[in-house]
């Protein structure tokens, strides 16, 4: 009998079955499509792909300011699907190689339970039988979209067409101000798309005097907000498809080419039959205990499927712990230094509390910041846009950092791993920062809690 079977080859799949091979546990992974689940195949990587072929379209404009004339350029959007495709497909090759040069069993087909011990795969070939001494559930997260009348309408799609889509769309209708929604503004603006977006509330989990500049840099670059009300329905037209929302007085409508739904994501627990293994899940995902395993002994969860934070890197660590408790190692996850990116023109990137959380605990806290434009990199650069904002207590233990500008995405590690070891400002300001890079940025806003930024006033 195995030591694990792995319903879900995503980033808590295909990382549990990699550990457990180091760990010396025999593994099988079940996975009813490809290596790399949603955030590979669907998800984070051809999103940000694409969003890295935008912003070099969108830097083609200001050549001229660094020296270098062209005699034009346009944008052949066939070629970078085709980039997308390819740079997918070598990551997902590159996973199947690594799982299989490590022993993982791996087995393509859908997965269900037939008791609390026994899992039935069905595959091309027919019904295979498994069982293990433990399994772990990690079968992601499913796009959920309200029923709205008009969903059904050509020209409607999900995040999953879009991917795909062959063209750029003239006039792009996104219903959703959240990180999904949100990329793919950036996306199809930078490639010309006029583009709307919709939603109750603008990334909401940000913090707020982030969320506010980032939706007047996405206005200034001509992306239209309509926010504070529901999606109301969609209607065919000669011109298009005509949307309706809630506006701040009264429904209000827009004509245009294309719909992206993407009000959200959802445990996906289909097809499982949980409670045939007597596991207990609701809408909100698999219950876990702090060990990350459900009311069933041996039977685990993890990642999108249990609700919280779906995050791959959230994903991917919790499934690490797992394994390590399997094979003897009860290391806890720090949940406290949980890094989130969202990868929209310009860059947001954030770890620890908003401000409205720490004033909600009611504690003594120093808020400061400090801006690209002073930062020596960035001007060489030219991505002056944005800040670093810097939370600490008033004995300066660090409490949040929220980045919002060019490279924050790489920013944040520095950030996540202060928190992760309870720092303080002056640990980060006092040791040295290389001359010049970005991260000096993040150095003098940890100096300006303290009223030392050396570049600011």
């Amino acid at each position: 009998m195995e030591d694990l079977l792995i319903i879900g080859g995503g980033p808590a799949g295909y990382a549990a079955a990699l550990r457990a091979s180091q760990l010396g546990l025999k593994s099988i992974l079940v996975e009813r499509d490809r290596a790399g689940g949603t955030c590979l195949n669907r998800g984070c990587i051809p999103t940000k792909a694409l969003i890295k072929s935008a912003l070099i379209y969108e830097q083609m404009s200001g050549l001229e300011d660094f020296g270098i004339l062209t005699d034009g350029y346009s944008l052949d959007f066939s070629a970078v699907q085709k980039r997308k495709d390819q740079v997918t497909e070598n990551l997902v090759k590159g996973i199947e190689t690594l799982l299989e040069k490590r022993g993982v069993v791996s087995i393509k087909g859908n997965a269900s339970f037939l008791d609390s011990q026994r899992v039935q795969v069905l595959t091309e070939e027919g019904a295979e039988i498994l069982e293990a001494k433990n399994i772990l559930i990690a079968t992601g997260s499913k796009a959920f979209d309200p029923p709205i009348p008009g969903m059904d309408l050509p020209g409607v799609i999900g995040s999953d067409e879009i991917l795909n889509i062959d063209h750029v769309p003239k006039r792009l209708f996104i219903s959703g101000a959240s990180v999904i929604g949100l990329e793919f503004a950036s996306i199809f603006r930078a490639y010309g798309s006029e583009v709307h977006v919709s939603g109750r509330t603008f990334l909401k989990r940000e913090d707020g005097e982030i969320r506010r500049r980032l939706q007047n840099y996405m206005r200034r670059k001509g992306i239209q907000f309509h926010l504070g009300g529901r999606l109301q329905r969609i209607e065919k037209r000669d011109d298009g498809l005509e949307v309706y929302f809630q506006g701040k007085k009264e429904i209000e409508s827009v004509i245009v080419d294309t719909v992206l739904m993407s009000a959200g994501r959802i445990p996906n627990t289909d097809g499982l039959d949980l409670k045939a293994a007597g596991v207990n899940f609701d809408d909100k995902g698999i219950h876990v205990n702090e060990f990350m395993e459900t009311n069933v002994a041996g039977i685990y969860a993890a990642g999108d499927v249990i609700g919280g934070e779906m995050l791959a890197h959230v994903a991917t660590h919790e499934a690490l712990y797992i394994v390590g408790r399997i094979a003897g190692d009860d290391s806890p996850i720090d949940y406290g230094a949980i890094p989130a990116c969202t990868f929209t023109i310009p860059e947001l990137a954030s770890v620890g509390m908003t401000e409205e959380e720490i004033k909600l605990e009611g504690l003594s806290y120093r808020s400061a910041k400090f801006p690209f434009v002073a930062a020596s990199k960035a001007q060489c650069d030219a991505t002056t846009d944005g800040f670093i904002k810097v939370l600490t207590s008033e004995e300066g233990l660090i409490l949040g950092v929220h980045i919002l500008g060019a490279g924050a995405s790489d920013l944040i590690s520095e950030a996540t791993l202060a928190i992760s070891h309870h720092m303080s400002a002056e640990d980060l300001y006092t040791t040295i920062h290389a001359h010049p890079t970005l991260p000096e940025a993040l150095s003098e806003a940890f100096m300006a809690t303290q009223g030392l930024a050396i570049h600011q006033l």
